[in-house]
């Protein structure tokens, strides 16, 4: 096991573990995520066409995005939200699904296009949460929340997630081509233990209240 895997199941440990409390909507795909995790690291999916699994295993984490940025409580957000994820699907994922090919290499590269596509449907989703959040706080109408909303601050880690895996970083100077070649790892560390140092505070904080006030 490397050092990335190391990382991240620890990482994936403590951020459950803080966030478990917040309810099943936060602690079940967080569970999921780390089996998709383990499975991929067991190696039992070498050679393996996984286009069909990792579309739908996209879909499921845009989903997940959807759902904690309350994105459908507006029509309007649910309109550009579908509209996102019909083009993306019709012209980034739908083609990597059907593309023929018996080449595993290329099932690789197709893969990890149907990622990135997936990937810029959720930097979407969350930057729509975010302007939300904006233009509320210009109108007066809300508070800014981002960290205090516990919905919105679990939003910001997977901001960074799906930003590493969507952008190309070899135009950055000096070490561009490392993180361009370890961008996944990089946003799967930074997704777990970004819950993690957001919730540590709030974590330490609910359960101080709870010793005070004797409740177990």
């Amino acid at each position: 096991m490397d050092a990335w895997l190391v990382s991240y199941y620890l990482g994936a440990v403590v951020s459950l573990a803080l966030c478990f409390g917040l309810g099943p909507l936060f602690y079940i795909p967080m569970i999921l995520n780390i089996g998709v995790e383990v499975l991929l690291g067991s190696g039992l999916l070498q050679s393996m066409n996984l286009r069909m699994t990792f579309a739908i295993i996209g879909f499921l984490y845009a989903l997940w995005a959807c759902l904690i940025g309350n994105v459908f409580r507006s029509k309007y957000e649910a309109i550009i939200v579908f509209a996102l994820i019909g083009f993306a699907f019709w012209y980034g994922i739908y083609p990597s699904l059907t593309e023929a090919t018996h080449d595993w290499d290329r099932w690789v590269e197709l893969t990890t296009r149907i990622l990135r596509v997936w990937s810029v449907v959720i930097v979407g989703v969350i930057g729509l949460v975010f302007a939300r959040t904006y233009i509320n706080i210009v109108r007066k109408k809300g508070i800014n929340d981002l960290i205090i909303n516990p919905r919105k601050r679990f939003l910001i880690p997977m901001a960074v997630w799906a930003t590493m895996i969507a952008m190309t970083w070899r135009w950055i100077p000096g070490i561009g081509e490392w993180v361009e070649n370890n961008k996944f790892h990089l946003g799967a560390a930074a997704l777990v233990w970004g819950w993690a140092v957001l919730e540590i505070k709030f974590f330490l904080q609910a359960r101080y209240w709870r010793r005070k006030y004797g409740q177990q």
